[in-house]
């Protein structure tokens, strides 16, 4: 959230929001001194010519048992 921009009272709010958990902004600062170092060089590394990826797809199928829709096993 912090490198997306978002100030510390931000960050607080939301974690408030979705988590029902209390962070101060000095802890979230504190935090993020911790880590920055490391974003960066994580940032900054080189990257690969070629990402290999595995994609997966699935179709599911609705079955009509005695007239009535059912999970499929």
């Amino acid at each position: 959230m912090y490198a997306l921009g978002l100030s510390y009272a931000d960050i607080s709010k939301h974690i408030q929001e979705i988590y029902q958990i209390s962070i101060s902004s000095a802890t979230i600062n504190a935090i993020t001194d911790k880590i920055i170092e490391k974003v960066r060089e994580w940032q900054s590394r080189p990257l690969e010519r070629v990402y290999p990826f595995v994609w997966l797809d699935a179709i599911h199928y609705n079955i009509k048992e005695d007239g009535v829709y059912v999970l499929a096993p």
